[in-house]
Formats: C-alpha cells, structure tokens, sequence
C-alpha cells in the first residue's frame, strides 16, 4: 500500500508542476481554496491512482481497494465510493471534453473528502440527485446534471435536503434545486468512455 500512495503522491506533485509549468489552471481561480492546486486530500491522492495496470481481474481488485478506502475515508455509502472508484479522469465520456471530465472527477472528489456527501446520505438525497447526466449528451444538458457536474471547480458551501449554494471564485452564490429524475439519466460511472 505504500508503494501506492507514493506513486499517487509523485503522480500528484508532477501533474501539479505541469499545470503550473503551463500556467494554466484546470478552471478558476487557483488562489481560491476550493481550486484543485490550493490542497490535495485523501480522496484525490485515490484518484490519482485511477491508471491501474495489469490483468482485468487485477483492475477489479485495485478498484474495490479505492472503492473500500474512498468509503472508509468519507463515510459513504458504498455504492458511491464504488461508482467513484470507476471514474478515471483522463478517459472523458463522448461529448465531455477532458478538462471538464477532469475537473469533474476532482469536484466529486473534494464533495466527497469534504463531509457533504456524508450530509448528502442523512438528508436522504440519492446518488442520481449528486452524480447523474443525460445518457446521450452529459456535458450539453446542464438541466439533466446533478449537484457534482454544476460544481464545476467552484466552492460548495451549503446542502439541505431540497438545494445547494456554490460559491464561485467570483464571490458569486449559486442555488442548486433538487429534482425529480427523468429517463434517460445515467451515473456519471455509467457513461461509456
């Protein structure tokens, strides 16, 4: 397992120097403290990790290792920590563009390592209400996105049972509604790359 977390902590310090070699951040503002260079947490350092290698069945076991410690860590419902584990943040959806898939996979991350979805789990909100998407078209159908895909590099700062409030970098407060699910909405890990 250490061999893991110093790969996945190396993985981390040079995608962070890439980024800043480029000075181009993955979106927002990178003095906000909710922009992906302003911390790293346990949760991403998992994600990291996401490029695993080897034979199906060791991809199999090297996902459920991420899912148990992702559920362990943030204390969620397993399902989630599951679907999380699935992400791989370089392998974007068709119709999602790789910076956004990115920024996607980091803002479930941060909902994740942050306490909300275990707030999200006692309010009784599900996962389509956080993680879901149009089938066809995840990226273009905002009015079909859950709570995590509007995150979109900004700042969650409020969850109650029926909205949310995010910050933006701007200071700006957004309200996220919750909403029935139509057909036709899928999890984000349910998406084929």
């Amino acid at each position: 397992m250490k061999d893991v977390k110093d790969l996945a902590l190396s993985s981390v310090s040079r995608a962070r120097a890439n980024m800043r070699a480029r000075q181009r951040p993955i979106m927002g503002n990178p003095s906000h403290p909710s922009h992906p260079d302003a911390r790293i947490n346990k949760i991403n350092v998992v994600t990291v990790v996401t490029a695993v290698t080897g034979t199906p069945s060791q991809r199999q076991e090297q996902q459920q290792e991420r899912a148990a410690i992702v559920e362990f860590d943030a204390r969620i419902p397993r399902a989630w920590a599951e679907g999380f584990a699935q992400l791989h943040p370089d392998r974007p959806p068709a119709g999602v563009p790789l910076m956004r898939r990115q920024q996607f996979v980091d803002d479930v991350g941060r909902f994740l390592d942050d306490g909300f979805a275990k707030k999200a789990a006692v309010l009784g909100l599900g996962p389509f209400d956080l993680f879901e998407c149009d089938a066809d078209r995840p990226f273009a159908r905002i009015d079909q996105q859950g709570l995590c895909w509007l995150i979109a590099g900004n700042r969650l700062v409020d969850l109650s049972k029926n909205a949310a409030i995010i910050e933006t970098w701007t200071g700006a407060r957004q309200t996220w509604r919750r909403k029935q699910s139509n057909i036709g909405r899928v999890l984000a890990w349910e998406l084929v790359s």
